[in-house]
């Protein structure tokens, strides 16, 4: 049987055996534990890195990205202080971006996700919004119950997060669509919430306007 050389690496990190910043096993340590040619292991070692599980640093090894997992999830609206958060239904489609980057193997049925935004407020001010597809394959959830904010969305025990970020530098498609509005929201934050055994909860997009971003710190969104 082929060795998993990604669920070990990920399981390693899980369970804290290489912590974040800390370097992992060289490539030659990798080729011997599993028995992969040196190509298979940079693949892997290559798609992490693209998922931000793992970074670089040349001339020093591969090391455990500080964006890799969160056990906690910091509420958005306890970040920005919001004084009001209101839920919108929406028709947006997966972005390619986001199924691009989440390399896990798992099965999304489109009739069975249920996309929302959030808007977050400052007094009157829209300070970040956010695009939300909550996999709903077993029917536990009602869109009726989330935009009243009647059904809670992490009710499993443990769950974790992975995050991807990348910063936009001119308004996108998506602030003019939902806002009706050309001013900036930077940068854009690409979360995947997963349980424990690596099943898809959701995924989410987080746009947060420039002057609340600097107070905040990303990897808590």
């Amino acid at each position: 049987m082929k060795f998993d050389l990604e669920k070990y690496i990920l399981d390693m990190i899980d369970n804290q055996e290489w912590k974040v910043n800390e370097r992992i096993d060289s490539e030659q340590k990798l080729i011997k534990k599993s028995g992969l040619s040196k190509m298979s292991v940079r693949k892997v070692i290559d798609r992490l890195k693209e998922r931000e599980v793992l970074y670089s640093i040349q001339g020093n090894g591969i090391f455990v990205s500080p964006f890799n997992l969160n056990s906690k999830i910091i509420k958005l609206e306890k970040t920005l202080n919001a004084t009001k958060v209101t839920i919108l239904p929406s028709k947006s489609k997966i972005p390619n971006i986001l199924l691009k980057r989440f390399n896990e193997e798992f099965e999304l049925d489109e009739d069975k996700i249920i996309t929302f935004v959030k808007l977050y407020f400052v007094r009157d001010e829209i300070v970040a919004f956010t695009l939300n597809w909550l996999n709903n394959n077993d029917g536990k959830y009602n869109i009726k119950d989330i935009l009243k904010g009647k059904t809670s969305i992490y009710d499993e025990e443990e769950f974790n997060k992975l995050i991807n970020i990348h910063r936009l530098e001119k308004t996108s498609s998506s602030d003019k669509n939902i806002l009706l509005t050309t001013f900036e929201f930077v940068p854009t934050t690409y979360s995947y919430f997963i349980n424990k055994n690596r099943n898809i909860l959701m995924l989410r997009i987080t746009k947060i306007k420039p002057k609340f971003y600097n107070a905040i710190e990303i990897k808590n969104i």
